[in-house]
């Protein structure tokens, strides 16, 4: 079932820095976080996900851009556009521009797909770790743990603890 209010409560914490602020971009050492983003394990998973994530978007018929209505799907793309620029944005040093252009893509697509679980009501054990990792305000790579749940509840958990 389609939730937009999900991704919409998503895009307003990431507007907010809920999950990454502009302290947790400053990173030692940006090769080696990619280097485990590149892990077997790590891309493994991710993709795994996102192929389930490709199996409901097929199974979604109409004007629809990636299983979801365009002005949605925009919004989402919304998400991961700020994300991408916000993390490019932080690099303050010029030789390393390069990696930060891979680890902007690489956070902004986690959103997405993030995002996109939220939209279709997908849970997995593995996303849902993805999405602890950012609430703990740490870019995730390697084996993370795994969480069972509904990413839904998870996100609205956070929600509540933030606007305490």
């Amino acid at each position: 079932m389609a939730n937009m209010i999900a991704v919409e409560i998503l895009k307003e914490m990431v507007d907010g820095y809920k999950f990454l602020s502009l302290d947790d971009l400053k990173i030692e050492n940006v090769e080696e976080l990619l280097m485990k983003r590149d892990d077997d394990v790590f891309a493994e998973r991710w993709g795994m996900v996102d192929c389930e994530l490709g199996r409901i978007r097929k199974d979604r018929p109409g004007e629809l851009r990636y299983g979801i209505p365009i002005k949605e799907r925009k919004y989402i793309e919304s998400i991961e556009e700020k994300l991408y620029f916000r993390v490019y944005n932080s690099c303050k040093d010029d030789d390393l521009l390069i990696y930060y252009d891979d680890l902007s893509a690489y956070i902004s697509d986690d959103f997405g797909l993030i995002a996109e679980g939220l939209y279709f009501g997908y849970n997995n054990a593995w996303l849902n770790g993805l999405l602890y990792e950012y609430k703990e305000h740490r870019i995730p790579c390697g084996d993370l743990k795994e969480i069972e749940g509904d990413l839904y509840d998870m996100l609205m958990n956070y929600y509540e603890q933030c606007n305490k």
